[in-house]
């Protein structure tokens, strides 16, 4: 008997991690999406080192009078930065055991983060005629040198540290040299905007009423097809071609940079903050109103022998998924089986020994 299976980057799960229940603020993830860390609004950061399977609380300031404000990650988990609202911006540079505070203005609204796949490049940026400032040394020192005092928005950087990208008031400004200087543009939509930005510092993601698109990391903008909501956050794959939109108790996914989309069948949840793994295989939501995380994966296909018969079964939570099967693999020759039956929480298709042999998938309707 020939037994494959395939599981396409369409059919995922949602599942609520073992995440206490606050009213979480954002998230980042490691480049496996294995170490996680989650912001309580007015209350502490929490870490998972198995993909949200389970958590504890970090030294970070925990009370209800920290207000934190975003969270940034290195690709390995090792090094993250933290801001406040009205406070101080705090990194770690080992996974989150230890935190310390850094030589930056504490009177400052710090709106954003972003780091280097690395981490040993940082970027904060502050709201309230705030300025960027940029370290180079895992938060050591900072500096903050031709971006000018403004109403900073949001902050996304390359892999290498070297392009940065900054959003302040329908002016966007970028840097080619780690924050060294900057250049500004109108962009001429609307203000209160978001950005995204992929690994190799092309592509650029812009949300102003709704998303658009620029492929050299400035203008011009080319606008995605309108999806429902897009005043809420978003997330972009490291390869610059899929994204994760929030709306009203949706999540929305792209595979083609926002050309077309499609639902997550997501939870109808308050949805606060979302991170897409740089291969765009996992997302990580965070929902506010005493609620939890909840990590977006693919589903596992399993199988058993019953008298000769071949039994698959995947899990019934989240996507509708259709299974198909393939003789050889050919692009073509995928056709549907059976409908399913349920047991144990999961969906199955029973196969008689005559028809099991070949390769097998999940399709996302």
């Amino acid at each position: 008997m020939i037994l494959g299976f395939a599981s396409l980057a369409s059919a995922q799960v949602w599942t609520k991690t073992s995440a206490p229940n606050r009213n979480w603020n954002a998230v980042a993830s490691s480049a496996d999406g294995r170490r996680l860390a989650a912001q309580e609004y007015n209350g502490g950061i929490y870490l998972s080192t198995n993909a949200g399977s389970t958590w504890s609380l970090s030294s970070a300031p925990s009370s209800s009078s920290v207000y934190w404000a975003a969270i940034a990650a290195a690709a390995n988990g090792q090094v993250l930065l933290a801001t406040t609202t009205y406070g101080n911006v705090w990194t770690s540079t080992n996974y989150g055991v230890t935190w310390r505070t850094n030589a930056l203005p504490v009177n400052m609204s710090w709106s954003a983060a972003a780091m280097s796949a690395e981490g040993r490049t940082l970027a904060v940026a502050a709201t309230t005629s705030g300025y960027v400032y940029v370290s180079t040394n895992m938060g050591l020192t900072w500096f903050s040198n031709s971006a000018p005092a403004a109403y900073w928005t949001s902050l996304a950087c390359s892999a290498d540290g070297a392009r940065f990208a900054a959003e302040a008031g329908g002016v966007t400004f970028y840097s080619t040299n780690a924050g060294a200087a900057w250049s500004g543009y109108t962009n001429a939509y609307s203000p209160y905007t978001a950005l995204a930005g992929s690994a190799d510092g092309q592509e650029l993601v812009m949300r102003a009423g709704r998303l658009f698109v620029s492929t050299n990391w400035s203008a011009p903008w080319g606008a995605t097809n309108t999806i429902p909501d897009v005043s809420a956050p978003f997330a972009l794959s490291a390869d610059g071609t899929r994204l994760a939109q929030l709306a009203n108790g949706v999540i929305y996914v792209s595979t083609n940079l926002g050309v077309t989309w499609r639902s997550s069948y997501a939870p109808a949840k308050t949805w606060k903050n979302i991170v897409l793994s740089p291969d765009g295989a996992r997302l990580v939501a965070v929902a506010t109103g005493s609620d939890g995380v909840y990590v977006w994966q693919p589903p596992v296909l399993s199988y058993t022998n019953n008298a000769g018969n071949l039994t698959l079964s995947w899990p019934t939570n989240g996507t509708v998924f259709t299974l198909q099967s393939n003789p050889d693999l050919t692009t073509t020759n995928w056709v549907n089986l059976g409908v399913s039956t349920i047991s144990n929480s999961m969906k199955q298709v029973t196969l008689p020994a005559t028809n099991s042999n070949g390769f097998f998938r999940l399709m996302s309707q």
